[in-house]
């Protein structure tokens, strides 16, 4: 379902275009553009050159650019970039930088691409002067064509720059910046972008959109938390030349490790937003050394509460030889064993005849990549154990191990979900059609990478659900879960619960799939 209604209320896709319109104008968009049986007009998105005329066309459309973008590089979505400049607007407003102001503000885009897509909105529809720096030589040369041909080099300079360094060394001495902006790569490696690893569901569709951009736009070491991490670090050097530093996020689960790290850095103010379009969520952060500024004033996106709804597995009866050993007693049994081999901590907290409860506290993630372990560890001659290797398996846990080896003085902030769908385990996900004409943002939205699994109709977790500090570990789990066994009308269902840590939801669907699949 689209989530177009949470998008900026200044986003002019809010309300999708008319691509009947569009096409009858723009010759290299009717190229795309294909009646369905209903006669609506609509687009191919899995088709990288169709998105690239759908954004080559809005721009001209909508904001009068001309803008060049290769195919080897990533096509940008408007509907996202808009969002992310409407909240900077937002964020100078509560700052007191008001439109009359603009032509003072100067600006920083971390990673500008080939398209040079933000400096070019923000010069053409608000003034800024903007500073693009680009570390890949050939965009640098496609964005700094882009400038020329839209006449905005008095307001935007391209820079080329070594991967080494985000901000310092790059930054006119004699010149202080209102404000830096940053889309990260979002992955560590390149198995992260396969999204049928983290699928939680066999029937779960592929992705509506097509795959665009260059290895290197999309993957970087350590992914987005190590590259927001540099960031920061080198903002804590930096101090007040930048007033406002901000960066888009890719996954929610990021948020708490970077929040923490901020506050450790002694920021005078921070705040954060989510980015919705489509069924696409990304996140922002913002933080200022500036003690006389508050950006928690900034506009932020409305949010929905939602009960922490189980997620539920009822097991067939098939998963025991015998009728008579279908009870609640030996299910759980099995339950707990399975716990066991992947190395989640354990409690039985309650047992009876009808129902089991356990509490489960993972570390990391000792559950994905199982059939990939159980083939490098016989290739290695070790027969006994697929997680002997868990250690070597490095690109599959990166990211929760960067996240859990995180030092952690404190708990105040939520360990909200890292996606926000919710899947009924005994029905299988049908692909809806989707009309391009009445929610294009659906698609389009998504393209930036394969992952397109956070949903915006979810807000913050109830306090009672986020996850209890613990005195003696310096770690904040991967997650925290209640797991119920129970026997309702002769069958037996296991629940699972989401308590917290900073794998989300996500790493809940997990196990209950990991679950699900060891069951049968």
């Amino acid at each position: 379902m689209s989530q177009n209604k949470f998008m900026h209320p200044r986003n002019i896709y809010k309300h999708p275009p008319s691509f009947k319109d569009m096409a009858i104008k723009y010759p290299e968009f009717r190229k795309f553009a294909k009646p369905d049986i209903s006669g609506k007009i609509t687009l191919d998105f899995k088709d990288p050159e169709a998105l690239r005329a759908l954004t080559q066309t809005l721009l001209l459309k909508d904001f009068d650019l001309n803008v060049n973008i290769p195919l080897t590089r990533l096509v940008p979505t408007l509907p996202l970039r808009l969002n992310y400049l409407l909240w900077i607007e937002d964020l100078l407003d509560a700052v007191g930088i008001q439109r009359s102001d603009f032509a003072s503000v100067k600006g920083i885009d971390i990673g500008t691409g080939a398209s040079c897509i933000y400096p070019l909105l923000a010069a053409k529809q608000n003034n800024w002067s903007m500073m693009a720096t680009e570390v890949d030589n050939e965009s640098f040369k496609i964005a700094e064509a882009n400038v020329t041909a839209n006449n905005l080099q008095h307001l935007i300079t391209v820079k080329l720059v070594e991967g080494s360094k985000l901000l310092t060394n790059i930054l006119e001495e004699d010149k202080n910046y209102t404000f830096s902006m940053c889309n990260p790569p979002f992955f560590s490696s390149e198995d992260d972008l396969d999204f049928t690893s983290k699928s939680r569901s066999p029937c779960r569709p592929p992705p509506h959109n097509g795959i665009t951009g260059d290895l290197k736009e999309l993957v970087a070491p350590g992914g987005e938390v190590a590259f927001i991490l540099k960031m920061m670090d080198e903002s804590k050097e930096l101090g007040q030349k930048i007033k406002i530093y901000t960066t888009m996020i890719g996954h929610k689960s990021s948020l708490a490790v970077l929040k923490l790290e901020l506050t450790k850095l002694n920021v005078a103010s921070l705040t954060e937003t989510r980015f919705c379009q489509g069924k696409t969520t990304r996140w922002g952060i913002a933080w200022t050394y500036d003690k006389n500024l508050t950006l928690q004033k900034a506009y932020q996106t409305p949010s929905q509460k939602k009960s922490n709804t189980p997620m539920t597995y009822i097991v067939p009866s098939e998963v025991v030889s015998d009728a008579t050993m279908y009870t609640v007693e030996v299910i759980s049994e099995k339950v707990i064993t399975l716990l066991t081999e992947i190395q989640i901590k354990h409690k039985l907290k309650k047992k009876n005849k009808f129902m089991t409860m356990i509490e489960a506290t993972a570390l990391k993630n000792t559950w994905s990549h199982q059939r990939r372990k159980k083939r490098q560890a016989d290739k290695l001659g070790d027969h006994s154990s697929s997680l002997n290797i868990e250690e070597k398996d490095v690109n599959a846990n990166k990211f929760e191990e960067r996240c859990i080896n995180f030092k952690r003085g404190t708990d105040d902030f939520n360990q909200e979900e890292m996606t926000n769908k919710k899947m009924k385990i005994e029905q299988n996900d049908s692909a809806k059609a989707i009309s391009p004409l009445e929610n294009f943002v659906l698609d389009y939205n998504s393209s930036d990478s394969k992952m397109n699994n956070e949903n915006c109709s979810t807000g913050d977790v109830d306090e009672s659900l986020k996850p209890k500090s613990n005195e003696e570990s310096s770690t904040i789990p991967l997650l925290e879960t209640t797991i119920f066994i129970r026997s309702i009308a002769s069958e037996i269902h296991v629940e699972i619960l989401w308590r917290g840590g900073t794998g989300g939801r996500e790493s809940m669907h997990q196990v209950l799939q990991y679950i699900k699949n060891k069951l049968k």
